[in-house]
């Protein structure tokens, strides 16, 4: 699909979780950008700022925290508005390919999310 910046987009969504997302869950991301530079980093899934650098351009990139739990366990449905910014965040177009997962205190992946993203 195609997204446009400067667009609001609203992503449904209806899934199960067995246990809460919560401060000991960890989101890990492991994405190569235009299949070359690796931009592989961890964070706590909520409550606390989510900080790393994207390589070449050495640019600090923070994520502000959402509080926990970020998503209760068993049922959730709903829908929620994503904000596009108005233009592009990355200096020149570029590709993202990877994935992104969650895994727990004791390193079991609770889930995964592949990634193929073209940014102009």
């Amino acid at each position: 699909c195609t997204l446009n910046w400067g667009t609001n987009y609203t992503a449904t969504y209806d899934f199960t979780l067995p246990r809460a997302i919560d401060a000991d869950v960890t989101a890990n991301v492991d994405l190569k950008i235009d299949g070359l530079l690796p931009l592989k980093f961890s964070c706590v899934a909520c409550g606390t700022d989510c900080t790393f650098t994207i390589p070449v351009l050495g640019k600090k990139v923070t994520i502000p925290p959402q509080p926990c739990p970020l998503l209760p366990a068993g049922e959730n449905k709903g829908s929620k508005v994503v904000p596009l910014p108005a233009k592009s965040p990355v200096p020149t177009a570029t590709s993202v390919k990877g994935q992104a997962s969650l895994t727990d205190a004791t390193g079991a992946v609770l889930g995964v999310v592949s990634i193929d993203a073209h940014i102009a």
